[in-house]
């Protein structure tokens, strides 16, 4: 998997476990977004007792949400309190977003091509778009002389 990893879409790897129930999730922080004194508590570990290493923000929910969603089984600790917990977020629980395509297939030859040009870097596209806008420009001028010249025949009849 490492070796096709720089290949894959980084969402492919966010859900990568599952839980003894056989739900998928990933393991997500708990610091709060913005420091709150009313989030910053101590967090004992459960193994040694002592109060697991806290970001400086404090913890993304209250105390007794806390508490349930340990009684739940839902915060994965570390081995011991050096180690910040982690969240259970369930992949069955994200039905507001859209999930990311694990397997992508081109469509057509074209987005072949596209691909590659843009492997290539900027100097690739700018030279397809440029030929494009030269003969888009070109047709231009040549329809353009073609209307004019009828105009002015129709004119001079």
């Amino acid at each position: 998997m490492r070796s096709i990893k720089a290949d894959l879409e980084p969402a492919v790897f966010r859900y990568d476990q599952i839980d003894d129930r056989g739900r998928v999730f990933q393991a997500d922080n708990l610091r709060s977004p913005n420091p709150r004194p009313n989030l910053q508590y101590p967090l004992p570990h459960p193994t040694t007792g002592r109060p697991v290493k806290m970001h400086p923000n404090g913890w993304v929910y209250s105390p007794e949400t806390m508490d349930a969603m340990i009684a739940d089984g839902r915060i994965i600790f570390g081995p011991d309190e050096t180690t910040s917990p982690r969240m259970k977020r369930f992949l069955s629980e994200q039905s507001d977003r859209v999930p990311y395509p694990t397997f992508t297939q081109a469509r057509m030859p074209g987005s072949k091509k596209l691909d590659g040009l843009r492997a290539a870097g900027a100097p690739g596209l700018r030279r397809v778009f440029s030929l494009r806008i030269r003969l888009a420009a070109s047709l231009l001028i040549a329809l353009g002389l073609t209307v004019l010249v009828l105009a002015v025949g129709s004119v001079l009849i």
